[in-house]
């Protein structure tokens, strides 16, 4: 993508979250659960999970979002680092953060293949 097109992706992409997670709230408040069909055909049922993963790219969308649309280098680890601050001996704190950040989107990867019958 290009730089100046980052953050109006991420702002479009953050509406359309918080509106598919209030319409998954709505209607799991209703006590309706439809198909989900999300990542493909799917016969799932919605279900809390569904607002769990959509408030996790919520979250996604707000850190590129609350940087502007004039940062041109947003960097997960670099937000990373100046949350913890990382000095001496804390190394090992963003090297198990990245671990596990690289174990979620390996399930992740994983899931899609399996809905789509790859694996």
């Amino acid at each position: 993508m290009f730089p100046s097109s980052v953050w109006w992706t991420s702002v479009a992409s953050l509406t359309l979250m918080i509106l598919f997670t209030l319409l998954i709230s709505y209607n799991l408040f209703k006590k309706r659960y439809p198909a989900c069909n999300c990542f493909g055909a799917n016969d799932k049922p919605i279900d809390s999970f569904s607002v769990i993963r959509n408030i996790g790219f919520i979250i996604f969308c707000l850190f590129i979002v609350m940087h502007g649309p004039h940062y041109e280098h947003i960097n997960l680890v670099d937000w990373f680092i100046h949350i913890v601050d990382l000095k001496e001996g804390t190394f090992s704190a963003l090297f198990w953060f990245l671990t596990i950040f690289a174990c979620i989107q390996g399930w992740v990867i994983l899931k899609l293949f399996q809905q789509h019958g790859r694996m």
